[in-house]
């Protein structure tokens, strides 16, 4: 028979961080974190390519790695149990949630989906080894005089053009508008990366295969020319899609896939909350954090 947990919140991000540190130690319940990445991997990936935390008061300007650390003492200091596991699907009977993991099957009163939000595939390059959708998680020794091309010039994309830019070769920017449309600061950082070559009014993009798996080149079409770029990665940021697939059967998400929750956080499915970026609510660290711990003081009102 398996435990039945008061509470399973999928995601190891910043809403499921916010959750447990306004959980309740008068009131002890049993909680389990599932994630299907160590704790806050995503978060320090995304933030590396940004130098530092921005709008996370303490935390403000410092390294992606101080708050992590802070994760992973709020997890010892709740004692939260913390499994890593890919989550299939939730089905809810009998007034309880069935999770269908990977590796196990898991029961709970009360679930809270903290699962945020991933970059959006671009056209059939998901298929492809040397396509990526996060640049923080190459390192020096992965780019070493190696040429990478980031596919979106908004703040992310920008930001990861200059990330990129310090450990490789030469690094190509494109962007299909007639202008990159990041905010000032990353495009005076930009100016200052002599090694980023910056490419708008692309129309369309072709690829050129290298074998099944890789890409050798990628063809750019402008009113102006055509260019031909070889590569050794191709990084894409052409914005975001919420992780909501996982329960779009047992509650109501808006038209563009976003779960719906009312002011407690609770969807439409009774006991299921959800927090964070896969709300729609803005995609900030700060905001996550809040947006979390509201859910689970409204969780926990409704166990006690």
């Amino acid at each position: 028979m398996n435990d039945i947990f008061d509470i399973i919140i999928i995601g190891g991000g910043p809403a499921a961080m916010g959750a447990i540190q306004y959980l309740d130690f008068n009131h002890p319940l049993k909680v389990l974190i599932l994630s299907d990445k160590p704790i806050g991997e995503f978060v320090y990936n995304s933030i590396k390519t940004h130098d530092t935390i921005d709008g996370l008061f303490f935390y403000e300007g410092k390294k992606p790695e101080q708050l992590i650390n802070f994760y992973n003492k709020l997890i010892i200091t709740k004692k939260i149990d913390y499994k890593i596991d890919f989550i299939k699907n939730i089905i809810k009977s009998d007034n309880l949630f069935i999770l269908k993991g990977s590796q196990s099957k898991y029961i709970s009163r009360q679930v809270l989906i903290a699962t945020g939000m991933q970059n959006k595939m671009y056209k059939s390059y998901a298929n492809y080894e040397n396509v990526l959708y996060l640049a923080g998680k190459l390192s020096k020794s992965d780019l070493n005089n190696k040429i990478c091309v980031v596919i979106g010039g908004r703040n992310s994309g920008t930001a990861a053009a200059i990330y990129l830019s310090k450990l490789c070769k030469t690094v190509y920017l494109i962007e299909q508008k007639s202008k990159l449309m990041c905010k000032q600061k990353y495009l005076d950082r930009l100016s200052l990366r002599k090694n980023i070559i910056t490419v708008v009014n692309v129309k369309d993009i072709n690829l050129i295969k290298k074998t099944k798996l890789q890409i050798k080149s990628i063809s750019l079409t402008t009113p102006e020319k055509n260019i031909i770029i070889d590569l050794d990665y191709i990084l894409v940021y052409i914005g975001l899609t919420p992780n909501s697939n996982l329960v779009n059967s047992i509650c109501k998400l808006d038209k563009i896939g976003y779960i719906i929750t009312d002011n407690h956080n609770e969807t439409s499915c009774k006991g299921l909350f959800a927090a964070g970026d896969v709300t729609g609510r803005l995609s900030q660290i700060i905001t996550c954090h809040g947006d979390g711990a509201n859910a689970i003081y409204w969780i926990q009102k409704n166990i006690n």
